[in-house]
């Protein structure tokens, strides 16, 4: 109403948006006030989606290079010179590796289960039936497939 050509709705229209403002305990200034700091925050928020997708494509061409698709200096960036991985503690690592994506949510006993099971060599059955199961779980929720 206060873009209306009659100037006592204009009047009404100011009169009721100051009387919400005062309820509020906010005045016009607030209003710019936010309006300022919402542009500020808009351009803050595409600084930050521009450095995310710069970082996204630095992800993709490092896993596409640490695939085999690259030269052996860059494979060797993305090799364990620890002890040699198994089948478990290759999917226990792919399960906190989705979790640290933010793909998956684990309790933190889960988290340090796997952490663990990324580590040893040999698990016992009952962890490696629990293992199983966490795995299974994820490959549900998310429909990828752990590695080999």
């Amino acid at each position: 109403m206060i873009g209306s050509g009659h100037p006592g709705e204009r009047l009404n229209a100011v009169d009721a948006a100051d009387l919400i403002l005062k309820r509020l305990g906010l005045s016009w200034l607030d209003i710019g006030t936010a309006f300022t700091q919402c542009a500020k925050l808009l351009d803050a928020a595409q600084k930050l989606k521009t450095e995310r997708d710069a970082l996204l494509g630095e992800v993709e061409r490092l896993n596409k290079t640490a695939n085999g698709h690259g030269g052996s200096l860059a494979q060797a960036l993305w090799q364990d010179a620890g002890t040699p991985q198994t089948v478990s503690s290759r999917s226990a690592q792919w399960v906190l590796d989705l979790a640290g994506q933010g793909f998956v949510y684990l309790a933190e006993k889960e988290t340090d289960f796997l952490t663990s099971c990324a580590r040893w060599r040999v698990l016992t059955p009952r962890q490696k039936d629990w293992l199983r199961d966490i795995v299974a779980m994820v490959t549900r929720r998310t429909g990828q497939a752990p590695p080999p």
